[in-house]
């Protein structure tokens, strides 16, 4: 990963890396304004002695303190946790069992400090159930998390969330949605909707009007973003499971505007924990078929905002020139702009209207958007 960051990035290299390796200094979460307003939920926050504050530019998004580092006690019992489950504990999660990749000789009550498979501590707290049925039972609540490097507001556990009154949602993120500029009569296709943060967030600034197509491989993903979708109170989005680069021929060309965030690198997500490589050619030019396919999905003079979580010039600028390489269409300026102009790359044009977000500039995720208009 270092050598793929320092290919992109020379000397800034380090400081992205430990930006990585720990969270936002700030938490945005989104206000589902369909159910209450922006102003009620920060009195509730307020209300909590929860140091909330309002972003000072989208309307809808509040920031939370994210508090740490802090040390983590060690116990006699260990559990060994997968790299996406390890960076969830270290913001306070609690440990599930699917995310358990090996522990032994733990009972219900017995405190466990917990690692990630690459040997770094991340939380510790106290077991739910017994090493056996963690990695047998494959479900349920495996340890409750006392102790993490950070802490958060208990999101996913509160009143405000069970209500769908709020989504947990990285700003850059949320930028996404108000970028495609969703209006109240679009018929919109999220070809990689799951979990739905975006989905439902063009739900939101559509005020349930218009037609979303929701479209996911994954049939646990998409059972996530149809509880989602009924937490949120949505009423105009359409699941479908299935590969959306392979729509109906009902779909081609009708689409006023479409999101394409596909599968990537992810190198832009923090914490982060470091391991193993990643084939960012292969990933880049998998990404390049979803692209195809929104072109053909897409009306004429219609609108496709790309985004991915990563920082590669490969998985981003590179695929937006493809994209005008081998279509009719052009880069469009951004409705709102937060990060900084996308990055030089030798035969691309406009790229100062795409929009990157750094983790050791803006304190955000690493984050990339293109929006782009077709000329036929």
């Amino acid at each position: 990963m270092i050598k793929i960051f320092w290919e992109n990035y020379g000397k800034r290299t380090e400081k992205i890396i430990q930006a990585l390796k720990r969270p936002s200094e700030k938490y945005a979460i989104r206000v589902n304004t369909l159910k209450t307003t922006t102003k009620e939920v920060l009195q509730i926050f307020h209300d909590m002695h929860v140091g909330a504050e309002l972003h000072p530019i989208l309307e809808e998004v509040i920031d939370l303190p994210v508090d740490g580092p802090f040390e983590i006690p060690e116990y006699q019992k260990k559990v060994v946790v997968d790299k996406f489950t390890a960076e969830s504990l270290m913001q306070g999660a609690d440990l599930f069992a699917p995310g358990v990749l090996r522990t032994a000789k733990v009972r219900i009550g017995d405190k466990v400090t917990i690692f990630a498979k690459s040997g770094e501590i991340v939380a510790a707290g106290m077991a739910k159930m017994t090493a056996n049925d963690m990695l047998k039972k494959r479900r349920g609540l495996a340890v409750g998390v006392t102790d993490s490097i950070y802490k958060v507001f208990g999101i996913r556990d509160s009143d405000l969330f069970k209500k769908g009154f709020i989504f947990d949602q990285s700003l850059p993120s949320i930028v996404v949605s108000k970028v495609l500029e969703p209006k109240s009569n679009d018929f919109i296709i999220d070809m990689c909707a799951a979990p739905g943060g975006k989905a439902t967030h063009l739900a939101q600034l559509m005020r349930n009007k218009g037609h979303i197509l929701a479209v996911d491989r994954s049939a646990p993903r998409l059972k996530r973003l149809e509880e989602h979708v009924t937490r949120l109170g949505i009423k105009n989005i359409e699941l479908l499971r299935g590969d959306s680069r392979n729509l109906p021929e009902e779909y081609s060309h009708k689409a006023d505007k479409i999101l394409i965030d596909p599968p990537c690198s992810a190198l832009g997500v923090r914490p982060k924990l470091f391991q193993g490589n990643k084939d960012i050619i292969n990933t880049a030019n998998y990404q390049r078929h979803f692209l195809r396919s929104a072109v053909k999905y897409v009306k004429p003079k219609g609108t496709l905002v790309y985004s991915t979580c990563t920082l590669t010039t490969e998985e981003n600028e590179a695929n937006v020139k493809f994209l005008l390489d081998n279509f009719d269409c052009e880069i469009i300026d951004q409705p709102i702009f937060l990060g900084s102009p996308g990055e030089k790359i030798e035969g691309l044009s406009n790229w100062q209207k795409l929009q990157r977000f750094y983790p050791d500039m803006h304190e955000t995720p690493g984050y990339f958007i293109g929006k782009i208009r077709m000329q036929s």
